[in-house]
Formats: structure tokens, sequence, C-alpha cells
């Protein structure tokens, strides 16, 4: 199910240098239509954001009203952001083996002129999606994949900082959750593997719409509960092996997630016991071209909100006697006319699988 969140919205005029906008990949339905390339520089230049006509000297960063003062303003392609919390205020460069929230691909290629108005959100995700997607692309010494751990995001000032000048932005690559708020990477993204997955027992947090955003303890509410992690690789191939269908991939983890699962309860009967759904992700094509090659299988559970399906929240290990699924106790299928539930969403960014394996 992939995610419809909004990406966050700039604050209004507010205390920080600057905001970011990641680009979901799908995960977020723009509100405005994105126009393409040639339309956008025409878009843009309609209403003054782009120009030759400046008075101040046009660089690499656009106009320039202010020196340099800042490590994002002096960040080229390479460098590696971070900053505390959800504010990009303070953003500093930093080794990118060290956790950071931003890798630096490049400058957005066209600048916005000094006269420009702040531009508003559909604005920079068109440029987002229409310029920095070919930056990263360029920048990456592989393929990035298109439902994949990674996005392309922009790092833009905020209205108080445009107001002051700053035309600085950065086109780059993040890791968000379900909600959009970025997340920590360790490494070069070039190094590692793309897929979205998570350790076994890695319990993933749920949302205030009942979605999947990211790893908590698993005494907190949760979506689901990760029970095994399988390398596709060691059944259909590595870097330079074809496709598997998806009917292929089924076929397969069907098997494979049941015994592995079984194998983590320790008891065949557990999953049973647990009154959860067994499910697991797959690989779409675009997906294994870019190398990503692991997918996991969790434990959750589904509940209908005004007619939308959502994790139900699950509080302690699904393997834990302190179990609680939406603030109850687990009921064991079979017993006292338990109902099967819908199929359990899946994590964003991820194919939606039409099979589950109900408790039982």
């Amino acid at each position: 199910m992939a995610d419809t969140t909004t990406p966050p919205q700039p604050p209004p005029g507010g205390n920080g240098s600057r905001w970011r906008i990641g680009s979901g990949h799908a995960r977020a339905l723009l509100t405005a239509t994105v126009v393409g390339a040639v339309g956008l520089a025409v878009a843009l230049a309609a209403t003054g954001q782009i120009g030759s006509h400046s008075p101040f000297h046009e660089t690499a960063d656009g106009p320039r009203a202010k020196p340099v003062t800042s490590d994002f303003e002096a960040s080229k392609a390479g460098d590696c952001l971070t900053w505390p919390g959800s504010d990009a205020t303070t953003a500093r460069i930093v080794p990118c083996s060290d956790p950071h929230k931003f890798e630096v691909a490049g400058a957005l290629p066209h600048a916005f002129a000094s006269s420009a108005p702040f531009p508003s959100e559909p604005v920079l995700a068109a440029a987002r999606d229409q310029q920095c997607s070919a930056v990263v692309a360029s920048y990456l010494t592989k393929q990035l994949d298109p439902m994949g751990r990674f996005e392309v995001g922009l790092l833009s000032p905020n209205q108080t900082a445009w107001a002051a000048g700053d035309r600085t932005m950065r086109c780059g690559i993040e890791e968000v959750d379900g909600t959009g708020a970025p997340q920590d990477i360790t490494g070069r993204v070039a190094d590692q593997d793309q897929s979205v997955a998570w350790p076994v027992g890695t319990c993933i947090g749920v949302g205030t719409q009942h979605e999947a955003t990211s790893p908590v303890p698993c005494t907190e509410p949760h979506a689901f509960e990760v029970t095994a992690l399988i390398d596709m690789a060691s059944q259909f191939g590595g870097p330079d092996a074809a496709w598997p269908s998806l009917q292929a991939q089924e076929d397969y983890l069907a098997k494979a997630c049941a015994a592995q699962t079984a194998t983590w309860f320790g008891d065949p009967q557990g999953l049973r016991r647990s009154g959860l759904q067994l499910q697991w992700t797959k690989l779409a094509q675009a997906s294994w071209s870019a190398g990503s090659r692991k997918v996991i299988c969790f434990v959750g559970e589904s509940e209908t909100t005004a007619g939308r399906v959502g994790f139900a929240p699950i509080t302690g290990s699904a393997k834990s006697d302190d179990l609680l699924i939406d603030g109850k106790k687990p009921v064991p299928l079979g017993v006292g006319g338990r109902r099967i539930a819908p199929p359990v969403p899946l994590p964003p960014g991820i194919a939606p699988n039409p099979q589950t394996v109900p408790a039982g």
C-alpha cells in the first residue's frame, strides 16, 4: 500500500532557516499538476521565479544576497547533512559514515531569481521532481529503487530566509518514514541495499492514520513486527539474475515465510495463538533492476476505519504473553468465532500482496 502522506508544509515565516520537501517517490500525491521539464521552466519564468535579470550575481546556487555563512550553503555533491529532530535550521556537514538525514547530490540546476516570490509547495515539488530527479540520477553510481528505502528530496529556505535573500537549494537523497519524517542514514546510498527491510524482531510504529511509521520498541503501539528477513538472491540469483515474477515470488514466500515465522515463534502454533496475520513483501521489477534483493515477513492486524484499511495498534511482541491487539488480548482463530479481518496493509512503498495467511 503506497503511503499518501502529504509532504511537510513550510513554516509560515517561522524562525527556522529552511525546510525540506521529500519526493515520496509516489508516496505523496501532489495537489497540483506537475508539468514537464520544459513546461516547468516556462511556468517559473512566467511567474518571475527564474530569469536572467537579477541585481545579484548568479551562481550555481542561484542569486546570492549574502556571503556563505552555514554548512548548508557550503555543501556540495557528496556531502552529508544532519540536524536535530525535524528542525533543519542548524543543518551541518558530517562524515557520511555517521548517522545523517540528507546526502547532497548537487544544487538545484535552475536558479530562482532574486525577485522571485516565495515559491509555493507545488512549485517546489515540481522543481524537485523535474530537476532533482535528474541531479540524483547523475550523482548516483547506480539506479535509485523507486519503491525502496530512499527517495529524492529538496532542501530549501523557508519564507523568512527567502525574504532575507537566501536562495540556496540542494537536491539529495533521504529516507523518510510513513509520516514523512526524515530518518537517520548511515553510509552512502550507493553502498547500500535499497530494500525496504528491517532486522527480525523489529517493530514498526503505527501513526494516527493507522499507517506504518518507523522502528519503535515493541512495548509501544506498533503496526507490525518483522518475523523474517529473506534475501531473494539466495533463491533467484544475484546482481545479474532476471527478475522473478510476482507469482514466482509469491509461491516461494508463502512457504518460506510460514516456515521461518514458525521457527521465529519457536512453536508451530505460535502464529495461531497470537491472533495475528502473516504477510510478506515482494520486489517489483524496477526494485529488482535497482539491485534490491531483500524482503520481510511480518505479523500484524488490520483495522477498517471509515472504509479505509489500516493497521490495528499492537503492543507487546507477538511472542509475548503481554501481547495486546487494539488494547485487547488476542483471540486465536477458531476460538469464540473470531472473524478473519481484511488483509493487513503493506509498509509504505510496497506493492499490494493479494495473499495473506491468517492466524490458523
